[in-house]
This record gives C-alpha cells, structure tokens and sequence, in this order.
C-alpha cells in the first residue's frame, strides 16, 4: 500500500495514537515543575489579597502580621502562567494603600529559592520578590509599590 493511500480511518488512529503518547509523555515532564508562590505580610497591618491567574481565582484572604499564604501549580505547556494580586491595608495614619500586579511570570522562576519556591512579602513600601534568606535577602527586588488612589 502507497503512503498517500492509507485509510482515513487508519490515518486518524495514528495520529490519536501519537497525541495521547505525546501528551503523556508531556504531563510527566510538566508535572514535575510545580511552582508554589508564598506571600508573607511584614506589615503591622492586617493584609488584604487577592490572586488569580487566567485560570485559577485563589479567592480574597487577609493575612495578619506574620501570616502567609501559598498555593501550588504547574506551568502550562507555553510557559505563559502568569499570576497577579490586588492587596490592601490600612496604614497607621489611617490610610487605605492599594497595589496590584505580577506576582509570577515565567521569567521571575530563575529568581526564585530552590526548585520553583517563589517567596513575595508585602512591607511597608510595596511587595517585594525577596532574594536569598540565607544571604541577607540578596537580590531582592520590588514588584509593585503601594499607592493610596
């Protein structure tokens, strides 16, 4: 049988048949890299946040002085994950401050603790990814400054 002749039905079986091993194949590579995000608040202030990505809402939590919150997740084929976070608290004068923005793009995982540990804190001028803990948090940088409006 000539390659140009085989069945429609054959052709299509072939091509589920390498898909799925494909995508198995795949799943296993992706699967191994998850990624958590920390957000630990500094702030003698509660902390209010909310996360989400294109796919996945982490929901409003408000964390205390201290308090931290993580999730986990694998990277998407592309490598397009992105997550952001709106945050607010109540400074000591009485002032509501706001921020938002990235908290996880593909490019932040090389800045990151460990295998994919990415470690973000809220301090009083705005959310930091910080850097090494064991090396006086260096490399730390900010991601987004708090504003009041």
């Amino acid at each position: 049988m000539a390659i140009g002749k085989f069945p429609p039905l054959l052709l299509v079986m072939v091509v589920v048949l390498l898909s799925s091993e494909c995508s198995s194949v795949l799943a296993i590579k992706w699967s191994v890299f998850k990624t958590t995000v920390t957000i630990i608040n500094s702030i003698n202030s509660p902390l209010h946040v909310h996360c989400k990505s294109g796919n996945d809402d982490i929901g409003p939590k408000v964390l205390g002085h201290g308090e931290q919150m993580s999730w986990r997740f694998v990277m998407n084929f592309w490598e397009t994950t992105l997550y952001w976070c709106s945050m607010s608290w109540v400074d000591s004068n009485g002032h509501q401050l706001y921020g938002s923005g990235d908290v996880f793009k593909k490019h932040q995982v090389k800045r990151c603790q460990g295998p994919h540990l990415c470690r973000r804190e809220a301090r009083k001028d705005g959310l930091w990814a910080s850097g090494d803990p064991g090396n006086g948090d260096q490399g730390a940088y900010m991601l987004f400054p708090w504003s009041s409006k």
